[in-house]
């Protein structure tokens, strides 16, 4: 079999930080294996809180295949992704975002055929957006689910489930259901 090994892999991003790694690809399959020791989101988007995140992100990719499968970590923080695609469907088995004991895991799938049908659905616990930066203060435990198609005109169901929570800290509850299109809600 035809093999080609890539090594040294560097992938600098800057204020981003840097990547490095190792793969190879055999028989028209790549794999990649990435790690880093100070990946700064901030240093992507100028609007989320420095951090310095440690961890690996690998990858195996072939024409009708792919998966990534991602865990980086910074102390109180941790992001965990595991997506792969087979054919014209992407499937998002498990993302897990935390900061200390706040936390949201979600999963869903995306068909890359028309109509570009989705689904999604996730829990929040104790979630604050502030952690991750200039974001509205909030303690949020909910629940959420949704789905849809993005073509020829997008439209979703969604539903959703609020207890115990806090937003910019006034109380907030709830539960409700949204049936959203592109010209309504």
């Amino acid at each position: 079999p035809d093999k080609i090994e890539l090594s040294a892999i560097q992938l600098d991003l800057a204020d981003g930080g840097r990547f490095e790694g190792s793969g190879s690809v055999v028989d028209e399959q790549l794999k990649l294996a990435l790690t880093t020791k100070r990946f700064n989101p901030q240093g992507v988007h100028g609007t989320l809180r420095p951090m310095q995140l440690a961890g690996k992100i690998e990858l195996k990719a072939q024409a009708a295949s792919q998966q990534l499968v991602a865990d980086l970590r910074d102390g109180r923080y941790r992001f965990k992704l595991d997506a792969s695609r087979q054919g014209d469907q992407i499937e998002l088995g498990d993302v897990a975002v935390q900061a200390g004991a706040g936390r949201l895991n979600a999963h869903g799938t995306l068909s890359l055929a028309d109509p570009n049908r989705f689904t999604l659905a996730g829990k929040l616990a104790d979630f604050n957006p502030a952690e991750f930066g200039a974001y509205p203060a909030a303690q949020l435990t909910a629940s959420f689910s949704g789905e849809g198609q993005l073509a020829p005109q997008p439209r979703a169901s969604v539903k959703f489930e609020i207890a115990d929570s806090r937003f910019r800290r006034a109380p907030l509850s709830g539960q409700g259901s949204l049936s959203l299109s592109a010209d309504r809600l």
